[in-house]
Parts: C-alpha cells; sequence; structure tokens
C-alpha cells in the first residue's frame, strides 16, 4: 500500500471523500476526510469540509472544535500553495462561522491571486459612458436560477426592469436535466437569456460580445464555478450581490452592493470593492403561488402553543444561536421550534441531544421535510 504521504494516496483519499460528500453520504466522507487529515495535518479542505459536514449533522460541540482547527490551519498554512476552490471554501465558511478578519483577508488575497492568474489576459477595457437616450446594457450571472434559494428570490427580478432605461441580459449555466418552473420564469422574463457552456474563458468571451455596461455576480462563494469567469472581466464595470451577506472579495468586483445591516456604515474598510448602499431594501423577493392551507396535524406540530421557525440550512445553527433558542423555549411555555431536516438523517436526533442538555425537551423541536414545489404545501 501507498505511504500516507504519496500524493497519488493523498488524491485518492480526497477522491473518495468528495464523491462521498457530493453523494450525502456524509458517514463515508467524514471517515475520508479525517483519513487525509491524519496524512497531511492541518489540511485546510479537509477540515473544512468536515466543519461543513458537522453543521448538517447538527454537532455543534464537534462544530466548535472543527472551526477552532481551521482557524489554526489558516494560520500556518502557505495559503499561495492552497488550491483555489479550497480557498473559496474558507472564504464561504467565512460567511456563517466568522475567521479573525486578518486571516480573512490573507484567504481571500491568495485566492485573488490565483484568479488574476487563470483569468490572463483580461477581456474588458474602460467604455465611455453610451449616448443619452440608450438603454444600458445591464448583465447578471449566476449558475443558481432555478429550483435554488437564488432561483426563488429572483424569478420575477428580470421581468420588473425598466426596459425603457435597462437592456437585461441574464446569464446562466444550466442544471442537467429539464428546466424546473424557477428557471422557466428567469428565462421569459430576461430580455436576452443566455446559457453559457465550454471552458471559463469561452463562457467569457460570450459575456463580452454582449458588449455589457455592467455585470453582475450574483454567486459569490456559494457556488465558486463562475468566479474565473468574472475574474477574466467580461464587463468593464463588475458588482457583487445577493448571493450571501458580505462581498465577493477578488480585485475583478469593483462595487458590491449591500445595506446598513449588511455591511453596517464604518466597517466600508473592510472591504476590497466599493460600497454601494441600495436604499429602502437590500434583497428582492419574488412572490410565491403556494397550495392551500395545511393543518398543524399534517406537519407534525401540536395542536396548541406558539411555533418558533427557522427554516434555514442546519449548517448555519452554531453553538451561540442554538442556546439562545433554547432559552426562548424555555421562556415561553408549551412553544415549539419548527426546523429544517436538512439533507442529514441524524440531524434531529443530534439537536434533540443538545437541546435535552440545555434543559428543554427534545420533543420541542419538529423537523420538517423538504416538498418538491411550494404549491405542495
Amino acid at each position: 500500500m501507498n505511504s500516507p504521504a504519496d500524493p497519488r494516496a493523498i488524491a485518492t483519499l480526497t477522491d473518495r471523500a468528495w464523491v462521498a460528500d457530493c453523494q450525502r453520504m456524509y458517514g463515508v466522507a467524514r471517515e475520508n476526510y479525517e483519513a487525509l487529515l491524519s496524512a497531511v495535518p492541518g489540511h485546510i479542505f479537509a477540515l473544512s469540509r468536515l466543519l461543513t459536514i458537522a453543521g448538517y449533522e447538527g454537532r455543534l460541540g464537534d462544530a466548535d472544535v472543527l472551526h477552532k482547527m481551521l482557524v489554526e490551519a489558516v494560520a500556518k498554512a502557505d495559503l499561495a500553495a492552497v488550491r483555489w476552490p479550497h480557498l473559496a471554501l474558507v472564504a464561504f465558511q467565512n460567511v456563517i462561522r466568522p475567521l479573525p478578519q486578518p486571516l480573512y483577508a490573507a484567504v481571500t488575497r491568495a485566492l485573488d491571486v490565483h484568479m488574476a492568474a487563470l483569468a490572463t489576459p483580461k477581456l474588458a477595457t474602460p467604455k465611455p459612458a453610451r449616448p443619452a437616450g440608450q438603454r444600458l446594457k445591464l448583465g447578471y450571472l449566476s449558475g443558481l436560477l432555478r429550483n435554488h434559494p437564488v432561483g426563488h428570490v429572483t424569478a420575477a427580478l428580470f421581468a420588473a426592469h425598466d426596459r425603457a432605461r435597462f437592456d437585461v441580459h441574464v446569464f446562466t449555466r444550466p442544471a442537467p436535466g429539464a428546466p424546473d418552473t424557477y428557471a422557466e420564469t428567469i428565462r421569459k422574463g430576461a430580455e436576452h437569456f443566455v446559457p453559457l457552456s465550454g471552458t471559463p474563458r469561452q463562457m467569457a468571451d460570450t459575456i463580452a460580445a454582449h458588449d455589457l455596461d455592467m455585470l453582475i455576480y450574483i454567486d459569490g462563494y456559494t457556488e465558486v464555478d463562475l468566479m474565473q469567469v468574472v475574474a477574466a472581466r467580461p464587463a468593464p464595470i463588475q458588482v457583487f450581490w445577493l448571493g450571501h451577506p458580505g462581498n465577493c472579495d477578488i480585485s475583478a468586483i469593483d462595487y458590491v452592493l449591500a445595506d446598513a445591516t449588511v455591511i453596517p456604515p464604518g466597517e466600508e474598510y473592510l472591504y476590497t470593492a466599493k460600497v454601494m448602499r441600495l436604499p429602502g431594501a437590500y434583497h428582492c423577493a419574488t412572490p410565491q403561488r403556494i397550495g392551500d392551507a395545511v393543518t398543524r396535524a399534517w406537519a407534525g406540530l401540536p395542536g396548541h402553543g406558539f411555533i418558533f421557525c427557522a427554516f434555514n440550512n442546519p449548517e448555519k445553527i452554531d453553538h451561540g444561536v442554538f442556546t439562545v433558542w433554547m432559552n426562548i423555549l424555555k421562556g415561553v411555555e408549551g412553544s415549539v421550534l419548527w426546523l429544517s431536516q436538512g439533507s442529514s438523517p441524524s440531524v434531529a436526533d443530534n439537536l434533540r441531544r443538545f437541546a435535552a442538555a440545555q434543559g428543554v425537551d427534545g420533543a420541542r423541536l419538529i423537523f420538517a421535510a423538504r416538498v418538491p414545489e411550494k404549491t405542495q404545501l
């Protein structure tokens, strides 16, 4: 058998872990990530994914330990030698469980160096303002314009633009299989809907051919595949918005859209892009058609008592927040907490055990499974 330090053995462990991870076989993935971490102490990718899986499974104490280990590993690592997708995973972890600011800045600087090298030469050059009366060519770029939270909230966005002022182009890399209802709504609402394919450079060339004035990148660190497209700068002005709070801190992003909550006044210096605050609201929302009202019994909820809800991915629940929730339940007699089941069957048992340790009956945590469409609620 190859020794643990053999690059082929490391590659095999990494591939096994990632395949199992993508198939939601978290026990197998965890076993291989732990073997990878044993072979390469401080392996940033392994730690990042182990932390994510701990979140999926509701193992809050383990997540605390793994987050501390990830911080220590990032502080010691030669970040220039870390693969850029692994750096992007760490940057996304920062959205949920923040790194110390100097470490996050070091990660994004290293990521930006990779992006700049991959995107040479750049495509777009500054262009003069369009003559008065001509519409601005506005582009949006995302791989999440489908049955995904981004697709849910943006479904009506593109059709709502003032067509007298904006020529709206939507660029996306379609998901495999038939388009879902969200993707179809977005396609019909966009004045120009452009499916992307090929290499990142080929996709960037496709966008550049549309002669945009501005490109708005939505995914950020949530889905990083299109980051290389943005780094090639297919538009003269590039903006990050919506995919997650904060910025996508690469130098190809000129502006980040925010409000006073997403980026509080006085924190602009933390961002590589210029902060532009939207008036009124940061987020967008599409009215959703939902089914008939359901009963408490149908949803597995008690017949009486206040129902607190939090339907985020369990990955976003941390020790401190969950402790606060348990204190609220203890203060409101007869109340329950309704949560998302997420992708791990073990999350309910783990969070109920944590609740019991906090003095709350685990039966007061109710877990909702997903339904294919909101109309089936």
